[in-house]
């Protein structure tokens, strides 16, 4: 029998360079790694879910259910936020 690979979940901007770290770092750790986005940007080996845009104040609560859903979805092991707003 062998261990299931833990699954890390980052919250938070693909262009920043403290998730892109935290991907890569990871990644190299045999870990399964997927983002939830409102900026994708290629970063291999990860799985991203994209949220929808944000153009009047009351879709920050679409957001939130849209982020909720996606790592209800992905199930992950531990879920990372580095920003609130991406």
């Amino acid at each position: 029998m062998t261990e299931a690979t833990p699954h890390l979940c980052l919250l938070g901007d693909a262009n920043s360079p403290h998730a892109r770290r935290w991907a890569g770092e990871m990644l190299a750790r045999g870990w399964r790694v997927s983002l939830v986005t409102a900026r994708p940007e290629q970063l291999d080996g990860v799985e991203q879910r994209v949220l929808p845009p944000v153009r009047r104040s009351t879709d920050w609560l679409l957001r939130a259910g849209a982020a909720r859903r996606h790592v209800q979805e992905l199930a992950p092991d531990i879920v990372h936020a580095h920003y609130i707003t991406s």
